[in-house]
Order: structure tokens, then sequence, then C-alpha cells
């Protein structure tokens, strides 16, 4: 019976203290939500101009580097696979499903 009653106790403060971390979370996460939903579409689009062309950039690099056999074309390969995964991962910013 003793043990029950601890045991109930330390849940209590679990939840006690699991309330009062996420109050303390909360107005952190208002401030980032409100700060992403005012920025404007001109930011949105020159980073993405940006990041575009980094890609092209690293694209070209290493297309040349294979071009003058100093890099392998499993190597060109591997990149363009990873770019392609960044791509497919960053699609979800724009596409969210909910």
């Amino acid at each position: 019976m003793e043990e029950n009653n601890k045991l109930i106790e330390l849940e209590i403060k679990k939840i006690e203290f699991w309330n009062s971390a996420l109050t303390k979370v909360e107005p952190i996460l208002n401030y980032f939500t409100q700060k992403i939903s005012k920025h404007d579409a001109p930011i949105a689009k020159s980073s993405i101009w940006l990041g575009a062309l980094i890609i092209i950039v690293i694209l070209g690099l290493s297309f040349w580097l294979v071009v003058i056999d100093k890099l392998d074309s499993s190597a060109f390969t591997f990149v363009i696979g990873t770019i392609i995964g960044y791509l497919i991962a960053i699609t979800k910013i724009f596409h969210k499903t909910e």
C-alpha cells in the first residue's frame, strides 16, 4: 500500500515537472511560429534562387572534375544522389501534408 502511494507521488511529481517545463517552452514556440509566419515571399524567393545557384555550382564543378579525370564518375553519381535526396527532403517545407 505504501509503495503504491510512493509510485503515485512519483507520477504526480513527473506530471508537475513536465507541466512546468512545457509552460516554459510554449512562449518560445509561439515566438518562432510568429517569426516564420511573418516572412515575406521575396525572402523565400531569394533564398530559393541562392540555393539553386549553389546546387548548380556544385554540380557544374563536380562535372568539370569528372571531365578532366580528377573525380571518379561514381563519386559524381554520389553527389547527384545526395543533392536529389536533399531536394526531396526540402520539399517537405513547401508541401505540408496535414
